[in-house]
This record gives structure tokens, sequence and C-alpha cells, in this order.
């Protein structure tokens, strides 16, 4: 079983080249509205709009060298505005599917050789919308 499904609704997701040892990092994100900040006299007011069971979700992504067609199917499959994603939730303790944006991509060159061009690093972060 992959550990990473991408796709373009939450019934089509593809499974992804498993993300290189320590490669995938779910962060939880509270939201906060407009309105928070600190009063006068220190105290920090807070009004959470989104937390808990409902935080957003960023992915950090890192993968392993990879050979051209797999680092393609990596960097296509997030290139469209909102596309659904399919992983492991440490929150919920089950495989969760939300809608996401990507980051910036990053694919540096790691080698060239008689197989064709090795991409070592390709990284990127999923925002949950």
């Amino acid at each position: 079983m992959a550990v990473l499904y991408i796709g373009g609704s939450p019934n089509n997701v593809n499974a992804m080249p498993d993300p290189k040892m320590r490669g995938l990092v779910v962060r939880l994100q509270d939201i906060d509205a407009s309105s928070t900040g600190r009063a006068a006299d220190g105290t920090m007011i807070r009004d959470r709009v989104v937390g808990g069971a409902n935080a957003k979700r960023k992915l950090e992504i890192e993968w392993p060298p990879l050979r051209t067609q797999d680092a393609r199917t990596v960097l296509q499959a997030v290139s469209n505005v909102f596309f659904y994603v399919k992983y492991p939730d440490p929150y919920t303790g089950d495989y969760r599917t939300a809608r996401f944006y990507a980051g910036d991509r990053e694919a540096p060159v790691y080698n060239v050789d008689a197989n064709g061009i090795l991409w070592e690093g390709i990284k990127y972060n999923l925002i949950e919308r």
C-alpha cells in the first residue's frame, strides 16, 4: 500500500511514489480570526476559528532520488489549482482525504547518466484549502 495518493476527486486518487524515510511531515494548523492579538496589558486575546479536530493540515513532502518518470508523476499530480490528497493522519489515526493546493515545488538535478536524469530532493508543501 502506498503512503500518499493524489487526484482530481476524493474517489479518484492515484498512488504516488513513496516519500523518502521521514519525508512526510503532517502539521496541524489552527486558524485565528484577524481579531486575535495582544491587549494593551500584553494579555493574549485569541479568536480561534479552526482548530482541534478541524485544524487545517500542511503536508511537507520530500522524495528520495527519482528517475524522470516518477519525478514527472509527483510534480504533475499537483499542477491543478486544487486537488485531493489521501494521506495517513496522526490526529485521526487513519487515512484522511482532503482538498489541498501546492506551495513552491523544488526539483534539483542530482546526476545524469546513461539511464537519464536522477532527481534528488524533490519536495513541496501541500496546504489544506
